[in-house]
This record gives structure tokens, sequence and C-alpha cells, in this order.
């Protein structure tokens, strides 16, 4: 059985989504703020790469500490709540099947109490 890595298309696609999903956070007021003082681009990459790994693709390069990265961003569960939306979105946005969608918000929903911490 193919991956969902697989299924979509690989590296590309998965680059494409994660550009698609921080142009809409980065037009989204709420969430913006959160990444102003960061490297967008160098992001970009990495959620990439993690998505990628995710997703039955090639592993990460590097353990990342969720938590620790997450660290004093004061994000509130509400945040945690419409960037997940906005993933939604912007998976729906390119053509990701409804239970390939639900297995994906899940594998994100793992991370929330790495994420949130107000």
């Amino acid at each position: 059985m193919n991956t969902l890595f697989e299924k979509y298309g690989g590296f590309a696609t998965f680059s494409q989504l994660t550009s698609l999903f921080y142009q809409k956070i980065l037009d989204t007021p709420d969430v913006a703020h959160f990444f102003e003082d960061i490297d967008i681009e160098k992001l970009i990459e990495h959620q990439t790469q993690f998505l990628v790994s995710a997703l039955g693709g090639p592993p990460l390069q590097r353990n990342v500490d969720m938590k620790r990265a997450h660290h004093g961003l004061g994000i509130a569960e509400k945040d945690f709540i419409m960037v997940a939306e906005i993933l939604e979105d912007s998976l729906v946005e390119m053509g990701v099947e409804a239970g390939d969608i639900e297995t994906i918000l899940s594998i994100v929903s793992g991370y929330k109490d790495d994420i949130v911490s107000v």
C-alpha cells in the first residue's frame, strides 16, 4: 500500500502544500504574528520535511523537540485550532481526499500538547 507521501506525488506536492499553508497563515492576522521574526523560507523547508516524514516519506535529517521549538511563544488552544483549520483548507485546496485529511489532522493534533502553552 502506498503512503500518503507517495499517493499525493511526493516531495514536490508537499513542498507546494507547505508554501500554500504558510501563505494562508501569513494572510491571517490572528496567527501571522507568531511568524513575524521567523525565516519563513527556512520554516517552509523544515515543515515540508516534517510533513514528508510524518506521511511516509524519507525520515527527517534531525529530530526536533516540538515542545522546545514552541516554548515561550504563548500559543493558545484557539491558535492551534485556527492553524489546524488553515491546514485543512490548504489540504482541501490541494485536492487531498477527506479521509486522508482526517489522517493528517490526526497526526498534527498529536503534537498539540507540545505546541500549546497557554
